[in-house]
């Protein structure tokens, strides 16, 4: 993906990230399984799939119908070599909001988006066949007005994750490393095989980001556990979050052992002192 100076309208600084304003709101139900969605999304027509993966790349924003169908129309994706109407929009939106993949939000003006467990699952089946930086260049192109979007950047981050474009992540995060809370999607069933493609700089935060996630939202954790073991090089970074984990599932002999395999120079004073 080609490389987006700050300032240039898509990529934000951070100083305009804000956590208020007009978006689809998060749902938080217990997260589907991986086949599960897989299926639910492959039962869907081809013009609900091509506006799916258009809600997933622009989350947590909303769109109206005709922006919809202007973003996809600029973003060259058709459906049997044309474009979709905004009445095969409207059709889709119907389905997909039957299919629980995508929302209407309670606010005015806002349209449909995905819903919060669908949006990273979207945007990577966008990513793979290769739509995600055509969409994201549609969205920005078809903004309404010049004002602050506070949610550009939740929308960027994630998808230059997802496309494995960490450039641009570089210059999104402007020489940071992310939050924890930023970092967290990629705790979701559907997108933890890409902390492998992290580079080593953002593992760590990463897999912070990923534990408490799985703490807050009751997600499965044996992927991100076992990408801790298999990625950290620091694993007393993750040994209280980690021991947390199996304390909350009942499994207190696993949570002792978390600090028992602990390098000898850490233990679990120093586990407990860096968390």
């Amino acid at each position: 993906m080609e490389q987006r100076a700050v300032g240039d309208g898509l990529v934000p600084s951070r100083a305009t990230h804000a956590d208020a304003g007009d978006a689809v709101p998060p749902d938080y139900p217990e997260l589907s399984g991986r086949s599960s969605m897989v299926e639910a999304y492959a039962a869907l027509s081809p013009a609900a799939r091509l506006v799916a993966q258009a809600y997933g790349v622009v989350a947590p924003h909303g769109i109206g119908v005709g922006r919809t169908a202007r973003i996809l129309s600029r973003a060259g994706v058709t459906l049997l070599d044309r474009r979709l109407t905004e009445r095969e929009v409207r059709q889709a939106n119907e389905e997909l909001i039957e299919a629980g993949i995508a929302v209407r939000p309670g606010a005015s003006n806002v349209g449909v988006g995905a819903s919060s467990r669908w949006a990273t699952v979207l945007a990577i089946n966008a990513h793979r066949d290769g739509r995600i930086r055509n969409i994201l260049d549609a969205f920005s192109a078809t903004r309404p007005n010049a004002g602050v979007d506070r949610y550009v950047f939740d929308t960027l981050f994630r998808c230059y994750v997802i496309a494995g474009d960490f450039d641009n992540v570089d210059a999104l995060l402007e020489g940071d490393i992310g939050s924890t809370d930023e970092w967290g999607f990629l705790a979701e069933p559907s997108a933890v095989d890409l902390l492998d493609t992290l580079p080593p700089r953002y593992i760590d935060r990463a897999l912070s980001g990923c534990l408490r996630h799985v703490i807050h939202l009751a997600s499965p954790p044996e992927p991100v556990t076992a990408a801790c073991q298999r990625l950290s090089s620091h694993p007393e970074l993750h040994a209280a979050d980690i021991a947390y984990v199996h304390i909350l599932q009942g499994r207190f002999d696993d949570a002792e052992s978390v600090f028992a395999g602990l390098p000898d120079t850490v233990g679990y004073d120093g586990a407990r002192a860096v968390t």
